[in-house]
């Protein structure tokens, strides 16, 4: 989810859903390296169990097991309630993937940055895990390339300027609750030398051109300090769901709620519930890769269909010596340039010698497309147009992973599109008191995180609990 370390909402009014981390989870030892790079290994898969005699196998399916689907699945199981957590790919985590494959070192291929600090259970859940986290440096340790050379004390407040007008702008449609675009929002600004650098900086929060994102939903996104785990946040997410059964490799095809429980049919055979918590992104669902028996209400899914998933790709650069970048390690670097040529870059994460280049929106997208090579050499060029040729003789090996193609999440991250923000609340509703969406999107002011979706499987699981508990 979210990579970008820029503010993108309001840090105000917030409704805090707590700090716990259930205790099944929080009583883990910490790490040893070699769990730290299996990722998603270090955890056992139930066997598949499928009974059409009874009447429900679990009281509960959960499908997908992304942090939402982790979350859900601690949370019922302590309240003595029967799961199955079945998931379409071959590890857990979901957008959280820490691989060391290609580096050798942790790299998150995904979700990288644990957001808004103060109200993110992984903080706790890693420091009490052994994890080594810290926070991001801060922002004058940034750097703006124009051409060749650092951008001059004059350029950066003209920047400093012109992105402040920006935002204020934005927060103020936001405030006042005008559901409109974030380019529209700002079109009054009129032009700006300095206009492209301050629209990528805010369309990183999104992943998605500011034209296709409501300023209302924008402006609900809760912020706050950004911290690194050094070892990976998708390391840190397959160790939380360590331990707990889960059916791997096991793609939903149709969610049949027609009777008085839900019978999910899989590429395994078919689980048979009290109820169902779906998990997977709104891509999918937008997609309809999930057939639903009967359909799902027209009220969800209008809801569904009034968000976008965003296309973040993440570039990784390894390099011969460690620090490459003019900056200090985990922080930003840009390169100004043409809107269709601005990419953001990471120096020396977490001092393992990699870096890594961002891209979001229409230029995410023609990456995918292009592909791992022309990524990378992109990226590559970027880097030459300022630092000079040094960096191809210092270049070693690069990665490229985007997910708007990958069809288990066709995208990175939900943004409501324009007149659409009040969707958000209507995805969490649950259908015939059995079929329940739980994830990044559901959270009313932390989507577009891995926290967020974690938050958002507590609080779904025990609405569910209670709702089996008491059908009455």
């Amino acid at each position: 989810m979210t990579c970008s370390g820029l503010p993108h909402g309001n840090s105000s009014g917030i409704n805090s859903f707590g700090m716990t981390i259930l205790p099944e989870a929080t009583d883990m030892p910490g790490p040893g390296r070699r769990q730290v790079l299996a990722g998603g290994g270090a955890f056992l898969a139930a066997p598949f169990i499928s009974r059409p005699a009874r009447a429900a196998d679990r009281d509960v399916v959960i499908i997908g097991a992304g942090a939402a689907g982790l979350a859900a699945a601690r949370a019922l199981s302590r309240r003595g309630l029967s799961v199955a957590l079945i998931e379409a790919s071959g590890r857990i985590g979901g957008r959280a993937h820490t691989e060391s494959a290609t580096f050798g070192v942790p790299f998150d291929q995904g979700c990288t940055f644990l957001h808004n600090a103060r109200r993110n259970p992984f903080v706790k859940y890693a420091r009490a895990s052994g994890f080594a986290i810290s926070s991001l440096p801060p922002d004058d340790a940034t750097k703006v390339y124009t051409g060749a050379h650092e951008a001059s004390a004059a350029q950066y407040r003209a920047m400093d300027r012109r992105y402040r007008a920006v935002h204020a702008a934005l927060l103020g449609a936001g405030r006042e609750g005008r559901d409109i675009s974030m380019g529209a929002a700002i079109a009054q600004l009129g032009r700006s030398r300095w206009q492209p650098l301050a629209g990528f900086w805010h369309s990183l929060a999104t992943g998605q051109e500011l034209e296709d994102v409501s300023v209302v939903d924008w402006w609900n996104a809760a912020d706050g300090k950004d911290y690194h785990c050094r070892a990976g946040y998708g390391a840190l997410v397959a160790h939380f769901g360590r331990g707990l059964p889960v059916h791997l490799s096991t793609r939903a095809r149709e969610i049949n709620w027609s009777g008085s429980g839900v019978k999910v049919v899989t590429n395994k055979g078919t689980l048979r519930a009290r109820a169902a918590i779906v998990t997977v992104s709104l891509g999918v669902l937008a997609a309809e890769a999930i057939r639903f028996v009967p359909p799902l209400p027209v009220w969800k899914q209008r809801a569904i269909d009034g968000f976008a998933m965003g296309s973040y790709v993440t570039i990784g650069l390894q390099f011969k010596q460690q620090r490459v970048l003019p900056v200090p390690d985990n922080a930003w670097f840009w390169i100004d340039g043409r809107p269709d040529e601005l990419l953001e870059f990471m120096s020396n994460m977490g001092g393992w010698g990699v870096s890594r280049a961002n891209a979001a929106g229409h230029l995410g997208l023609e990456l995918e497309g292009a592909g791992r090579k022309e990524a990378v050499d992109f990226a590559l060029s970027r880097l030459k147009s300022a630092l000079g040729p040094r960096i191809t003789r210092l270049f070693a090996r690069g990665s490229f992973t985007g997910w708007t193609g990958n069809p288990l999440t066709f995208g990175t991250w939900a943004m409501a599109r324009p007149g659409h923000a009040g969707a958000r609340k209507l995805l969490a509703e649950p259908v015939g008191k059995r079929i329940f969406l739980a994830g990044e999107a559901c959270h009313e002011d932390m989507f577009a995180t891995c926290h967020g979706a974690l938050l958002s499987g507590q609080t779904t699981a025990r609405h569910v609990a209670h709702l089996l508990k008491n059908p009455l």
